[in-house]
């Protein structure tokens, strides 16, 4: 049976994956690149990427290795001159190597991990941020390989990603935190909308878009949009965390400015074919209350 490559295995969506991967008996490799521990990759079977495109490319034939799931990415918090290189080195050209080795090992299908910031709030290519340019720019990368190296591929541009085992410095934990410990959260104000997403829904768009890969039903690098169908306010999410806790959060709202980049409205675009999302943000709110008991107690 032919296998599948992760990148980006030991971050919060690639962990899901690997999981969901190992639940179904579909072999799959974790691609672990240098200086990366290795107990980051614990349970999962590993190609270690030594740099050599060629030898990465030899690794991939022997280990029969027909389509790869792209997630590794750099999402910087705040974007400055001293991580710009790490934000190019890791978007662009990491993820340049993983597709010239899937092309020099015939890899047949790939599945690349959009976001919703590379478009403006009509639809058009609009990145609003370093990262959101490299992440647009990987995407004509990999049209280019898609259209003259016959690799089947498309893009999920994925929304605003949250669920269980999520430790990124992100808002929604950061809103579970306030409400269970009392503290006060100084925010924005809190007009911005935002679609949530979650990661197990997440992760059966990534499985559907493998399978049509598989079966032929893909396309060359269509971005097909995998969002909830939840489009709140930062406000009305504070308030949907504040509902299902029973407990009224002090936040501060407008003690922090917009970023001078903020997408005050997301563009949302056709979904994948084939696929809904199923878990709702109350739904969703619940579960990770319950884990931040667990955790605490």
């Amino acid at each position: 049976m032919s296998a599948v490559l992760v990148t980006g295995a030991s971050g919060f969506l690639g962990r899901h994956i690997m999981r969901e991967l190992q639940k179904r008996d579909i072999p799959a490799f974790a691609l672990v690149r240098a200086g990366r521990p290795p107990e980051a990759y614990a349970n999962f079977q590993i190609l270690r990427d030594d740099g050599d495109v060629q030898k990465l490319a030899d690794d991939f034939k022997r280990q029969k290795i027909s389509r790869v799931i792209h997630v590794a990415t750099i999402y910087p918090a705040d974007e400055t001159a001293g991580n710009a290189m790490d934000i190019l080195n890791a978007n662009l050209l990491f993820g340049g190597k993983i597709l010239e080795a899937s092309r020099l090992a015939g890899v047949t299908g790939f599945v690349n991990m959009g976001t919703f910031s590379q478009f403006g709030e009509n639809g058009d290519v609009k990145p609003n941020s370093l990262y959101a340019a490299t992440k647009q720019a990987f995407s004509e990368m990999l049209s280019y390989y898609a259209d003259w190296h016959d690799l089947n591929a498309i893009t999920l541009v994925l929304y605003d990603l949250y669920g269980p085992g999520d430790t990124r410095p992100k808002l929604l934990p950061e809103l579970i935190s306030a409400a269970r410990t009392g503290n006060s959260m100084d925010a924005t104000p809190g007009l911005q909308k935002m679609v949530p997403l979650h990661v197990r829904d997440a992760v059966a768009a990534v499985i559907l878009a493998l399978e049509n890969l598989s079966d032929g039903t893909g396309s060359s690098n269509p971005n097909q949009y995998v969002c909830g169908d939840e489009v709140i306010t930062v406000r009305e999410l504070a308030r949907v965390v504040e509902t299902v806790s029973g407990r009224a959060m002090n936040v501060n709202w407008g003690a922090r400015p917009y970023r001078s980049n903020q997408l005050m409205v997301p563009f949302v675009g056709p979904k994948l074919s084939g696929w809904e999302p199923k878990i709702k943000i109350a739904e969703g709110v619940e579960e990770l209350l319950r884990e931040w008991d667990d955790t605490a107690g």
